[in-house]
């Protein structure tokens, strides 16, 4: 089987700056009257004036730490989605971003979450949008991404439990080769998208490292480690057309060095993918390594 890294890029910022950015993804909801008075992601908002204010002190205790974290690596998330959708026609995705808000806020367990779901959706969209290929909303697949004169129909699934990885890889790329059989044309092709961000991690628990480095070092290894475990049974699970398995893990925590304490700590998102592959023809081989390295596209301020 054949690997090509998209590198985990790492989004270093202060949690101001994020703030700012995520307030505006929030009214940019709110002029699509997909803003809920309810909802996750006012709770994110009333979190971070807490914090500005220093009415929650967050910081003191290790739950308030966790909270402030989580709810920052879900407003980069959103912040992504609205600065690929702002780009394209946001109207022809209503039918996901009318879904994300839904969820509990300060999710750290393992359990159903449409919301989430969608919003991993609208992650892969903004990837390929990001890397410059237009996506088609609306269509039967979760994502229809446009490369050259190729479909690519993209099955996405967010994993939640080791148990149901080989279950619910297989359970996508089945779902992929029947889109394509719907739609027969000898250019189109499916990939399976999955986060397994849950499944490395399953509580979610944010880290705390010296370096930029180490996160990105650390979300690497859990991966591919990972994968590696399962190369044979990846291998059984793919259908003809099938352009390989797209995995995500993303890691979330702080950059604070102890040897540096005047250094002020940052919020870190290092969100790493590969795409993982075998038996492809030599066209196959060029389209996937032609496109991958957009996909690792991190940008978001």
């Amino acid at each position: 089987m054949i690997t090509i890294d998209l590198p985990a890029r790492v989004f270093e910022e202060e949690g101001r700056r994020i703030e700012g950015s995520f307030v505006e993804a929030c009214d940019w909801l709110r002029s699509l009257n997909l803003f809920p008075h309810s909802n996750r992601y006012a709770s994110y908002l009333v979190l971070f004036e807490d914090f500005r204010l220093g009415r929650a002190r967050l910081l003191e205790s290790k739950s308030g730490l966790q909270q402030y974290i989580n709810a920052t690596a879900e407003a980069t998330e959103l912040i992504r989605i609205r600065r690929s959708l702002k780009q394209a026609d946001s109207e022809g995705f209503i039918r996901q971003l009318q879904k994300i808000t839904s969820g509990k806020a300060f999710k750290n367990t393992i359990e159903a979450d449409p919301g989430r779901d969608f919003a991993f959706e609208l992650s892969i969209a903004s990837r390929f949008l990001l890397a410059g290929h237009p996506v088609e909303s609306g269509s039967l697949a979760d994502v229809v991404a446009v490369v050259g004169r190729h479909k690519i129909y993209v099955e996405c699934k967010r994993i939640q439990s080791p148990a149901k990885f080989l279950v619910r890889i297989g359970e996508a790329a089945k779902q992929a080769s029947l889109r394509i059989a719907s739609k027969p044309s000898s250019l189109a092709r499916s990939l399976v998208a999955v986060r397994v961000t849950e499944v490395l991690n399953p509580e979610v628990r944010y880290a705390v490292l010296p370096t930029a480095d180490q996160f990105r070092a650390n979300s690497s290894t859990a991966l591919h480690s990972y994968i590696a475990a399962h190369e044979t049974q990846i291998k059984e699970r793919t259908q003809k057309k099938q352009l390989g398995l797209f995995l995500e893990n993303s890691l979330h925590g702080v950059v604070y060095d102890a040897k540096k304490p005047d250094d002020e700590p940052k919020f870190i998102n290092c969100r790493g993918a590969a795409i993982f592959y075998k038996g492809l023809g030599a066209q196959d081989e060029a389209l996937v390594s032609g496109f991958a390295p957009g996909l690792a596209n991190q940008e978001v301020l």
